[in-house]
């Protein structure tokens, strides 16, 4: 993809990539708690 070959873009989309799945992490270990 050309947007990859924007440092700022990768970035952006890594660091959403890293929030979601953080997120997930997060929804999955609460509903177990609960």
């Amino acid at each position: 993809l050309v947007l990859f070959r924007i440092p700022y873009v990768g970035w952006v989309f890594r660091i959403a990539a890293f929030v979601f799945g953080f997120g997930a992490l997060l929804v999955c270990m609460w509903l177990e708690i609960k």
